[in-house]
């Protein structure tokens, strides 16, 4: 949420600039309703989707996974089902090895073809049955896993949605709040400083140690030797 970064330091400045200055005048003190509750709110959800963020990787993770475990076995039995199962097409099998529904579909034809493998005396070759096994087990996994992922990627996907528009309201409040304090306070003041943008990366003694740490300052890039 590098985007919201921001925005999330400023939200506790203002609510801390709002809660000393609302006693000064009234039209600081009618902010209290819609920049607290932007504030608050803007700060739930991104802190709501910070939280998430960690088992989302965690399940796009073992989706792409189950992915490469499944598309490994696949490409390490296509040679024994082209030399067994001439017959059987296998251009098509795992070329599309991002796409779940097409791999898993390849992995159980795959394992199909296996289980057609006959030894000379007609009975069920035991290394292709179990070949057979292994890949629809994986490929039973791979579906769980991916079918899980996108779940979690639909979360995410939300809870990032939600944060863009709380932000959106918190910013809209907060641009109107910085204008009411430019003209009681004073664009040199201490607290319409700090609630500026261009400040939200510098420390202040408002902020909320539990939001986002400042960036650390960019290190030039070293001067390439001459040649």
């Amino acid at each position: 949420m590098s985007v919201q970064w921001k925005s999330r330091r400023l939200a506790p400045r203002a609510l801390k600039v709002l809660e000393r200055h609302k006693g000064s005048s009234p039209a600081v003190a009618v902010f209290e309703a819609p920049l607290g509750t932007a504030a608050r709110a803007f700060v739930a959800a991104y802190t709501e989707a910070g939280a998430y963020k960690a088992r989302w990787r965690v399940e796009m993770d073992e989706g792409r996974g189950s992915m490469l475990a499944l598309k490994k076995e696949i490409d390490v039995w296509k040679p024994h089902v082209a030399r067994e199962r001439p017959g059987f097409d296998l251009a098509g099998i795992g070329d599309k090895p991002t796409v779940p529904e097409d791999l898993i579909e390849d992995a159980q034809a795959l394992a199909d073809e296996l289980r057609e493998v006959r030894g000379a005396d007609g009975a069920t070759v035991a290394w292709a049955a179990a070949a057979a096994t292994s890949i629809t087990e994986k490929a039973s996994r791979a579906e769980n896993e991916t079918d899980e992922a996108a779940a979690a990627d639909a979360r995410y996907s939300s809870l990032l949605s939600q944060v863009r528009e709380a932000q959106a309201v918190f910013d809209a409040e907060l641009s109107r709040f910085r204008a009411t304090l430019r003209s009681l306070l004073g664009s040199s003041h201490p607290d319409f400083q700090k609630l500026r943008v261009s400040r939200a990366s510098s420390r202040d003694g408002d902020d909320d140690p539990t939001g986002p740490a400042p960036s650390d300052p960019v290190t030039p890039a070293p001067t390439p030797p001459r040649v």
